[in-house]
């Protein structure tokens, strides 16, 4: 018995048919997976990964691309067991960025908790100095009392600006006006020659 002629031809449609069945069924599982991932990624995508990781940040983004594209290309499988892989990095830069925050807090607080024990000894030190020349008939050479002041009335002006910063959370800000304060109230206590006073 002869085969017919259009029977491979039948054979072939029926196993197209099989095959885009095959990639349909494929095709919803693959695309859940990369919701996962696109989701886990946003998630990671914060303010501060930037801040602490951009490298991994960046590593994230071109991951996801790349699953995307295999996604596009329809290899299913591949974007099914890509997704995993991506959301674990995901998570992965989470954490990364969550110890480096929580370092960096911890810094920041000790390097406040420096300022805000020495600043206060420092500005009363050069109050107390100006208020015993300020009673003096001569003053001592190389001693400007009106630099002193100005420099004083501009270090507790940022020192105040430093404190009210640090009670509205801004550690970063908190330091940078601290520093700024100390340089002025530094440069008071030079114009007095407390510093020359106290290295003795």
């Amino acid at each position: 018995m002869q085969t017919p002629k259009f029977a491979p031809r039948y054979t072939a449609i029926a196993f197209l048919t099989l095959a885009a069945a095959a990639c349909s069924a494929q095709m919803q599982p693959a695309k859940s997976a990369l919701e996962t991932a696109t989701n886990s990624v946003n998630a990671a995508l914060t303010p501060d990964a930037d801040k602490y990781a951009p490298k991994e940040v960046t590593a994230l983004q071109s991951k996801l691309a790349e699953l995307k594209s295999t996604f596009d290309a329809k290899n299913y499988p591949a974007v099914i067991t890509g997704a995993s892989d991506v959301t674990a990095a995901a998570y992965e830069l989470t954490q990364t960025v969550s110890v480096d925050r929580d370092s960096e807090v911890k810094r920041l607080a000790g390097e406040w908790s420096e300022f805000s024990d020495s600043m206060p000894k420092l500005l009363d030190s050069v109050h107390a100095k100006l208020d015993e020349l300020n009673r003096q008939k001569h003053l001592p050479k190389n001693v400007n009392l009106s630099s002193a002041r100005a420099d004083l009335d501009e270090a507790e002006k940022i020192w105040d600006k430093a404190k009210s910063a640090h009670d509205r959370g801004e550690a970063a800000d908190a330091l940078a006006s601290s520093k700024q304060a100390k340089s002025k109230a530094e440069a008071a206590a030079a114009d007095i020659n407390l510093l020359q006073l106290a290295a003795k």
